[in-house]
């Protein structure tokens, strides 16, 4: 058992403020409005509408907290408050630098080593340096990379790696500001999620990532919001 209209209503005022915030940036420019499969209000920002893997895009939910106590037909039930405030972002890939010796490969080539794949960022023939993008793991600080597809030397022997850009947000920080200054004015406990490199934001993304930052308010349990 639960109700949403409080929720509800938080949302559409974070939406109202936010319509307005982004609208005058090089960045995020639109927004929509839509309820998850269970029935919490979701908005999904983004530049231009795309909110494809590789896009900058921030969902943010509100819901309320599970009392864990079940109805009489043993459902969940949920307190009217207060409120939980999940904002998500997709992360970017990492890229790594590695040294080869007189090696080829295509950009877009897929190479695996330690376990994840990594994609060729840039062509190289019979060349020394090897750039790759991932996201996943670093590779091993010495060995040999195997192909998985696209065009290249079946196998590459590297000498070093080296973290070249380590994942990060993919929005811009002045979107990302905008929105956390309005999460934080609702009164409701933010968490922030970080989606994994090469995910879509999306609601079964926002379920699926891991809270990397719970911010709550010293009288957030007793708060009416």
């Amino acid at each position: 058992m639960q109700s949403a209209a409080k929720a509800q209503a938080l949302v559409r005022d974070i939406a109202d403020k936010l319509s307005k915030r982004l609208a005058i940036g090089p960045g995020i420019n639109s927004l929509r409005l839509v309820n998850d499969s269970v029935g919490w209000p979701m908005i999904i920002m983004s530049r231009n509408g795309s909110e494809v893997s590789g896009a900058p895009a921030i969902i943010l939910r509100i819901r309320n907290v599970d009392m864990v106590s079940r109805d009489v037909f043993n459902g969940s039930t949920f307190a009217y408050a207060p409120h939980i405030l999940e904002i998500g972002y997709e992360l970017s890939l990492a890229a790594y630098n590695l040294a080869v010796s007189s090696s080829n490969a295509t950009l877009g080539a897929v190479y695996s080593n330690n376990g994840f794949n990594y994609t060729v960022a840039s062509t190289i023939a019979s060349g020394t340096s090897l750039f790759l993008q991932t996201p996943g793991g670093a590779p091993l600080a010495s060995g040999t990379l195997t192909k998985v597809s696209g065009t290249g030397d079946n196998s590459i022997a590297y000498s070093a790696s080296a973290l070249f850009a380590a994942a990060a947000q993919l929005p811009a920080r002045n979107d990302w500001m905008s929105v956390e200054s309005e999460a934080t004015k609702t009164g409701c406990r933010v968490q922030l999620k970080e989606i994994a490199a090469g995910t879509a934001v999306s609601e079964a993304a926002l379920n699926a990532a891991v809270v990397v930052s719970d911010y709550e308010d010293l009288y957030w349990p007793t708060k009416s919001v």
